[in-house]
């Protein structure tokens, strides 16, 4: 079992520490991955590379995903999330993709993560906390315009495209955290971040907007991760823990 556990930091938002790499586990490999655009001998990012973590130093000047209504606030928030959404394309190889923010750490051996969540066992091909306040992507669009987390009109493009009579997405059909989840090395997990990045370009770049929509889409049902992801604390699941309770 190959593993690749990824963060990142852009625009020096996040004060990221990776407190728990785990040693060698004869039952896999497990590799660590950060992507930032700050430079390589700067700290964090000296620190990280002393411990093993292999840096990417990301250059924006090539930016290849722009604000869909040419407004570039957004710009660098979809720039990351290829990164995030798409590990694949710049780690390969792996049969796992874990993914944290970069303020949350692993409770346990990301191997124990895969296989205690019965993650490798499952029929899904990504794996999702769901969300700990919220059920529904339009209560989160309402929430995202009230506390201008994102541009107004492309939240409500997004509204218009997902009330079409064409698909008619109803309310209240779920919605995940996207925190901390973890991806399976398939054809149906591809597809599936492919559309997901794509609506992110198109409409809002809001991760936790687009994913039940998608899902729908496809017709892919999430392998639903134990307990909750947020605030973060010890006990709220096994897996995962806010490096700020660490």
């Amino acid at each position: 079992m190959k593993i690749v556990v990824s963060k990142a930091n852009f625009g020096g938002r996040n004060s990221v520490k990776w407190h728990n790499l785990f040693e060698k586990d004869p039952r896999g490999e497990v590799g660590y991955y950060y992507f930032t655009d700050q430079s390589m001998s700067s700290e964090p990012v000296h620190e990280l590379r002393e411990r093993g973590v292999s840096v990417a130093e990301i250059n924006f000047n090539n930016c290849i995903i722009d604000h869909p209504l040419g407004n570039l606030e957004y710009q660098k928030r979809r720039q990351a999330k290829l990164y995030k959404i798409m590990p694949d394309l710049f780690v390969g190889g792996a049969d796992y993709y874990i993914w944290m923010d970069a303020y949350f750490e692993m409770a346990m051996n990301p191997i124990d993560i895969i296989t205690n969540s019965g993650f490798d066992k499952s029929d899904s091909h990504i794996a999702f906390f769901k969300h700990s306040s919220r059920d529904c992507l339009f209560d989160e669009m309402d929430l995202i315009k009230d506390i201008s987390y994102d541009s107004s009109s492309s939240l409500d493009l997004q509204r218009m495209f997902y009330q079409n009579p064409s698909f008619q997405y109803p309310k209240n059909n779920g919605l995940y955290e996207c925190t901390c989840f973890m991806m399976k090395n398939t054809f149906e997990s591809k597809l599936i971040r492919m559309e997901w990045l794509n609506h992110m370009n198109r409409f809002s770049s809001r991760d936790q907007v687009s994913l039940p929509f998608v899902l729908t889409q496809l017709n892919q049902e999430p392998h639903i991760l134990e307990g909750k992801i947020l605030p973060g604390k010890p006990g709220d699941n096994p897996y995962f823990i806010s490096s700020g309770n660490n």
